[in-house]
């Protein structure tokens, strides 16, 4: 959730709707929309909620008609968006589903954040908006997954999938290294997988590529990150 005083956006509706709405002391009126990445259970299991609520939803096509979700049309790669004080610009992301997003938002306050996770990679280039803010998925190390598979504690189709859907270390390394800017602020590594994943080893070869003020984070549960007025 992207929050300030006045407004929010939400980001996924994997979280019950009613614990959000608890967070925002039952004042729904300032949500300007939802964000939804894709389809699958632990990202859309409470959009409908949302809808039903008469909040925008902001996905693809594909994503909304998977959803079932009508009357709403599906927001355009590359194009702005306005919902409130926020600007947000949708990109396309690599994983098994319809046709997965991530975003780009923006505001005066806050300036620009990127958002992507459940990718196995992204293949754009965002040095041009300055991003003050990465939340990007850094799912699994290889060496960690071929370990596990070399000792039989992880099915290899299991395995496969994850190399092929979701974002290895030195990937997001690599994308970080090539997106920093000098404004950046906070990058929160989302989505390490259970197993496959090392917390502190992660969050330790990203604060390498950084600047010595630059904040790194793991998303865990209950992750609260200020920026100025701002929590996400």
């Amino acid at each position: 959730m992207l929050q300030s005083e006045e407004e929010v956006i939400v980001i996924e509706c994997g979280i019950s709707f009613l614990d959000v709405k608890k967070e925002l002391n039952f004042d729904t009126t300032k949500i300007k929309c939802v964000l939804l990445t894709h389809e699958h259970k632990d990202h859309s299991k409470y959009l409908k909620d949302y809808d039903m609520a008469g909040i925008p939803i902001c996905s693809s096509a594909g994503t909304l008609e998977e959803m079932k979700i009508r009357n709403v049309e599906g927001l355009k790669s590359g194009y702005w968006y306005k919902y409130g004080g926020f600007l947000v610009t949708p990109f396309k992301v690599q994983h098994d589903c319809v046709e997965p997003y991530g975003f780009l938002v923006r505001h005066d306050d806050m300036g620009t954040m990127l958002f992507a996770t459940d990718s196995e990679y992204i293949r754009y280039d965002f040095r041009k908006y300055n991003i003050d803010h990465i939340c990007i998925e850094c799912n699994y190390e290889k060496n960690i997954l071929d370990d596990r598979i070399r000792k039989k504690e992880i099915d290899i189709g299991l395995a496969n999938r994850i190399k092929s859907t979701h974002m290895e270390l030195e990937t997001c390394k690599e994308f970080i290294k090539k997106n920093n800017s000098p404004l950046l602020k906070n990058v929160v590594l989302l989505h390490l997988s259970d197993g496959n994943s090392d917390s502190r080893f992660f969050k330790k070869e990203v604060k390498k590529i950084v600047a010595d003020d630059v904040n790194v984070f793991i998303a865990d549960k209950g992750l609260d990150v200020t920026v100025d007025k701002y929590n996400f």
